[in-house]
């Protein structure tokens, strides 16, 4: 949280602490007014500030290289995870940058079950340390999106910071110190809160999905080795408690789903029910029958010069028409063959459904310049029946073979 910030002011920390909740709790606007009414004192002629720092537009800032983050995405979900969650993070600035700098770091469900969780489970995972997920990043991009519209907040903070106020005060004495670490910090605040919106506007503007989260990924904006570090989310997964229920959101599988019987579901049964031509059973005399349905034979059929056409009237039974298809020229009675397919035992619904990425011989090296860590090549491609296989394996060293023979049998 705020536990690094140097406060100036004994109500400074409570201010900070003020204004990061309200970002936690979506209020991001009602946290920018506040900022803005404190800052007013110090913006103006002969103070910390330019006036016109407090005109910055969330609008005006961009973020540029969002376009791009949809086919990263897509790249690092090839390596076998989906990536479920993106953050944005204020990070030290090159003394020759114009703009503060900001770091892209993408992450799986295996550093938080981010797919799962609402706004309230987001911040769960928030301490006064930071935040539980902050190392397990799959991977991370300092250059791929950049921010436009913050310089002259930016320089303005930048003059600040360490130096004290030499404009606002005669003499460079501990109130003037103090004033510029105060004005610092609490503009330092104002960018973070422009920087939340911003994030926030081009997520409603330009969604964040994937084909594995086609209803949006968990977004977050924070901050590291900067003061302050207002760290929240923007949007999560789950839009509401509801969310997982309804199937909103959580990764979509690269294998088979498992069918589900939501009330979306249920609708669609209804309008299927609707279109496909009826079909009985006669449970009287075990003849099953199929009306206005047709079948054209295989190749081996035309080529004999036979068009045959595989239905049978009401009423006739299943020798009749086996005994109908044998006529025409099949070599084997329907019969039979109708016998062979209900006769084949129905596999089990873990193997019906199974995903064909479980097959460890389908598994394939990500694509090059794509970071995958060791823990997820070592999940994906290597078994503890490969562990055992390669031990078996190896040749006996010297120590193996003259402990075999001379111990006592």
């Amino acid at each position: 949280m705020l536990a690094d910030a140097t406060a100036a002011r004994p109500d400074d920390t409570q201010f900070l602490e003020a204004v990061e909740t309200m970002l936690r709790d979506g209020d991001a606007d009602t946290a920018l007014e506040q900022i803005r009414a404190r800052l007013a004192e110090h913006c103006g002629d002969g103070r910390p500030l330019p006036a016109s720092v407090l005109d910055l537009d969330p609008s005006t800032i961009d973020l540029v290289g969002w376009d791009r983050l949809e086919e990263e995405i897509s790249q690092l979900d090839d390596c076998g995870e989906p990536v479920t969650a993106i953050a944005f993070d204020l990070v030290p600035t090159p003394m020759a940058a114009v703009e503060p700098a900001i770091e892209t770091s993408f992450y799986f469900d295996t550093a938080w079950p981010f797919s799962e969780c609402d706004r309230a489970g987001l911040l769960d995972g928030y301490d006064a340390n930071g935040t539980a997920w902050q190392s397990e990043r799959a991977d991370i991009d300092g250059e791929i999106v950049s921010v436009s519209g913050l310089e002259p907040l930016f320089n303005a903070i930048r003059a600040l910071s360490g130096k004290g106020d030499a404009r606002y005060a005669s003499q460079l004495d501990e109130d003037a110190q103090a004033t510029g670490e105060h004005v610092a910090l609490v503009a330092g605040a104002y960018l973070c809160t422009l920087l939340h919106i911003a994030v926030r506007d081009k997520a409603l503007q330009y969604p964040l999905t994937s084909e594995s989260m086609p209803g949006g990924l968990a977004i977050l904006v924070g901050a590291r080795e900067v003061e302050p570090a207002l760290r929240a989310p923007v949007e999560a997964c789950c839009k509401d408690s509801h969310a997982i229920v309804a199937g909103q959101s959580g990764p979509k599988s690269h294998g088979a789903m498992m069918p589900s019987f939501g009330a979306s579901d249920e609708l669609r049964r209804k309008e299927c029910d609707e279109e496909l031509p009826e079909t009985s059973l006669d449970s009287q005399s075990d003849t099953l029958e199929l009306h206005d349905t047709a079948v054209q034979a295989d190749d081996s059929d035309h080529a004999n010069g036979h068009e045959v056409a595989f239905f049978r009237a009401p009423g006739e039974t299943l020798d009749d028409f086996a005994q109908e298809q044998t006529d025409i020229g099949e070599e084997e009675p329907a019969s039979e063959s109708v016998a062979t397919v209900l006769d084949v035992p129905r596999k089990g619904l873990d193997e019906v459904f199974a995903d064909p990425a479980d097959d460890p011989e389908s598994w394939h090296l990500p694509p090059p310049d794509i970071h995958t860590t060791g823990t997820q090549l070592r999940r994906r491609l290597v078994s503890q029946d490969d562990i055992e296989e390669l031990e078996a394996s190896r040749p006996r060293t010297l120590l193996q073979r003259l402990k075999a023979r001379f111990q006592p049998a």
